[in-house]
């Protein structure tokens, strides 16, 4: 049996997208729907949902292009960063949770990328990450994800910064660590700073590179002993790639139905599959039930060595995404393997800061 030792950390992130909300309608659209603008992005709604997930101190939320505005299945492309310009936005609402967008392979420019994340580096104060998608795309000029993690993961140890945001980044970074010398607040026992790389694992290439790279790898399983499987060869990979199999954490992706009865959670799941004419979750494992008993799956598979946690599909916003957050995240702080509170984070809620813009000065009067 696949026995790991017991009291480990769990850790919790969630998509901000519904389960129901990734498939597609089945209104027929028009051929040039493409062309349309897209729709605007309710960004107080999303804020809505961030917080809330920051209620429940879970890790990380994903924001992908769903929530930026561009609808799954739409084959919209747009600049492939916007993703990451409304995880800055939402920096400015939330504490303590890291922001982790999605990027697309072959949709953007490498330095582009770099300086989008440093932006959210500054104003998340770098409790941030980014989830590189690998696209296979016929063209050889489309970046690979070789080149974009290289990239990143390099680029703020570069003598000279590339742009001013890199900079700037770069001199909050000495900051840091003057304060960690001299034992103030920011120094030892922080949460880790700088991008935190999360990697979808379902492919060989992408597991290859997640074990080599990634500190966060999502995988799909359909049960138990897949999961224990998969964990098993991302953890030999990354040992093979000269890391420590530690250092690279696996995540189940779970889609999630709750309530507070069993029944009502059956229910619910079947209105769903009525909605999308097909299996709920997919190729994913899924759970349907209450939140104990969420509880309960998520402390048994990271004990038989399935994962070291799972980020969670909901499928209905907010009805899950609270239940995760009120019932399933007490439920595992209770055991001591979830924590309870964000360290160091303040207790006044996040307000954004207007920008000081410093005035000209005026040409001194001349001499009489």
């Amino acid at each position: 049996m696949n026995i790991v030792t017991a009291n480990k950390r769990i850790y919790l992130g969630s998509e901000l997208v519904s389960s129901v909300d990734r498939f597609p309608s089945p209104v027929d659209f028009d051929e040039d729907d493409d062309d349309q603008p897209p729709a605007a992005v309710d960004l107080g709604a999303t804020a809505r949902l961030a917080r809330t997930a920051q209620r429940g101190v879970l890790d990380f939320i994903c924001v992908d292009d769903t929530l930026a505005g561009n609808p799954p299945f739409s084959g919209r492309r747009r600049s492939g960063l916007d993703s990451i310009r409304l995880a800055t936005r939402l920096a400015a609402a939330t504490q303590g949770i890291r922001l982790v967008p999605a990027v697309r392979s072959s949709w953007v420019e490498p330095s582009s990328l770099l300086e989008a994340l440093v932006g959210l580096e500054i104003a998340s104060g770098g409790r941030h990450g980014w989830e590189l998608q690998l696209l296979d795309h016929p063209s050889p000029k489309a970046h690979s994800g070789e080149l974009l993690s290289a990239i990143v993961q390099d680029a703020w140890s570069q003598a000279e910064p590339r742009t001013k945001l890199a900079a700037s980044a770069r001199a909050m970074r000495r900051q840091r660590l003057g304060a960690r010398a001299a034992g103030r607040p920011g120094g030892a026992g922080s949460p880790p700073r700088g991008p935190v790389l999360v990697m979808r694992a379902d492919t060989p290439r992408s597991a290859a590179l997640a074990a080599d790279k990634a500190d966060i790898a999502r995988v799909k399983a359909e049960s138990l002993d897949d999961a224990v499987a998969k964990r098993a060869e991302l953890r030999a990979a990354a040992a093979g790639a000269g890391r420590a199999p530690e250092d690279v954490r696996v995540l189940v992706d779970l889609t999630v139905t709750l309530a507070h009865e069993p029944a009502h959670a059956e229910a619910r799941k079947d209105l769903a599959e009525g909605i999308i004419g097909r299996r709920l979750g997919g190729g994913h494992a899924r759970y349907v039930g209450t939140p104990a008993g969420l509880a309960e799956h998520c402390l048994e598979w990271a004990d038989r060595g399935a994962c070291d946690g799972f980020t969670f599909l909901p499928t209905s916003l907010p009805v899950d995404l609270m239940l995760v957050v009120d019932d399933l995240a007490p439920a595992l702080a209770a055991t001591g393997r979830f924590p309870s509170a964000y360290p160091h984070a303040s207790a006044r809620p996040a307000r954004p800061r207007a920008v000081p813009v410093p005035r000209a000065r005026r040409a001194p009067a001349p001499s009489r």
